[in-house]
């Protein structure tokens, strides 16, 4: 038995290698299959929230999600835009005509916030967004072929105004809003609405304190109610929505980043306050920007962060129970830099091997406005992934545009390497913007 057990432990450690090291691959470049030359913008309105979501179906299909804005000079219009491409980048003609998809403003209104979308078996899509000014929370269903099914607007109770993060579909099929509130008294705090797969408010979740399967948080520190602003949720194995994001606390200095896991009935259960240093100093500011849970529950987290004026982008890794993973950098904790003035995160993911990658935006000058895609890939350990671009990361400049960034990616199962999307600020118009990456011979 001891010699069994003995190969048993020679054999994982093999295995561990091989996740350690990775493959041979050292250059990573635009996929010249994608759209001719590895990217593309989309033009949808004047202006636009750009690509806030990305999502690769296992037939191929790439979905975009994001918000629309027409203006005509006197009247502005919002909708829903769902874009649709097919492998190679060629908007899918199936899909409403000409690729792009337009929710409605019947019920959107003036300036919703985009808020996100899930993919369904059937390849229709669900979208979720808030107007915080009429106080609603919107859903919109469109199927396979882009055709809008139906819109189903819920207003919070209270005077509460809603400003939704994103959208998750748990085991059931049923689909989970999060983000933050502002209510009349000026308290801002968290919270989470759950729909039945027709878009439903189920009344099973939650407290009710906003209505019907609504529930909420408020983040007290030291028995003092902070100002809690979600940015981003995820959802991991056992149904449990997390959401994260700052708060500022009334008695110090520092706005701390933050995750907070509710249990399945939609009780608040676990809360990680979160702070990135460098050297001596400390994050004036942090908030988590993205979430993503592995098979095994550890969560990977993307930040923005700044100390004093410079922008830094921040990664972080937890234990199942949110604790920092020391496995990770030392410390559960890593700041990134792509090589200009500042950077930030603004979506993660976890590929093979449980190596987590990152997105977001670098520049060069200091008001920002020259930004460019950059991109990440970190082993287990936090150590950037050598494989990768030779030095774990990235940059991309999309031609013709005076700024962009990622705010989305999915890593493809297989070549391990990812799709993103975000914003490019072509021609005067923010743009959808898409692009994936290969490895170069």
């Amino acid at each position: 038995m001891r010699s069994i057990k003995l190969l048993g432990t020679v054999a994982l450690a093999g295995l561990a290698a091989m996740a350690l090291t990775g493959t041979a691959s050292a250059r990573v470049a635009l996929d010249p299959g994608f759209s001719g030359d590895g990217w593309l913008t989309t033009w949808v309105a004047q202006s636009s929230s750009g690509a806030r979501q990305v999502v690769r179906t296992p037939g191929g299909y790439i979905y975009t999600y994001g918000v629309a804005n027409f203006n005509t000079g006197t009247v502005r219009v919002d909708d829903t835009v769902v874009n649709r491409y097919l492998h190679d980048g060629t908007p899918d003609p199936n899909w409403d005509g000409n690729g792009i998809a337009y929710g409605g403003s019947d019920v959107l209104g003036f300036g919703p916030q985009a808020g996100g979308m899930v993919v369904n078996s059937d390849l229709s899509v669900t979208t979720a967004a808030s107007n915080a000014g009429d106080g609603k929370v919107i859903l919109e269903r469109f199927d396979r072929n882009g055709g809008r099914v139906w819109a189903k607007p819920v207003t919070l109770t209270g005077g509460a105004r809603p400003f939704v993060q994103g959208l998750v579909r748990d085991s059931a099929g049923r689909l989970l809003v999060g983000g933050y509130v502002d209510e009349p008294s000026g308290r801002r705090e968290l919270f989470v609405i759950r729909f039945d797969a027709n878009g439903n408010p189920d009344s099973r979740f939650g407290n009710h304190a906003l209505g019907a399967g609504t529930t909420t948080f408020a983040i007290y520190r030291n028995n003092v109610l902070t100002e809690a602003t979600a940015l981003s949720i995820a959802i991991d194995n056992s149904d449990r929505v997390l959401l994260g994001g700052y708060y500022v606390d009334p008695n110090s200095p520092t706005v701390f980043a933050f995750v907070e896991r509710f249990s399945t009935g939609g009780a608040p259960e676990t809360f990680r306050p979160l702070t990135w240093s460098s050297g001596t100093a400390t994050a004036g500011y942090a908030g988590v920007t993205a979430i993503a849970v592995n098979a095994d529950g550890r969560v990977a987290v993307a930040a923005q962060t700044l100390f004093g004026t410079t922008g830094s982008a921040a990664v972080a890794r937890l234990t199942p129970d949110l604790a920092l993973d020391n496995e990770f950098d030392g410390d559960g904790r890593k700041l990134l830099s792509f090589g200009g003035v500042g950077s930030t995160l603004a979506t993660v993911a976890w590929g093979p091997h449980s190596w987590i990658y990152a997105g977001g935006t670098t520049w060069n000058s200091a008001t920002s406005g020259d930004g460019k895609f950059a991109l990440a890939r970190l082993r287990y350990n936090g150590d950037y992934d050598a494989t990768f671009d030779d030095d774990g990361k990235i940059v991309t400049p999309i031609p013709g545009a005076t700024r962009a960034g990622i705010q989305s990616l999915v890593v493809s199962p297989t070549n391990d390497l990812p799709i993103v999307a975000g914003s490019a600020y072509v021609a005067g118009a923010t743009q959808i913007a898409v692009a994936r990456y290969a490895d170069v011979p």
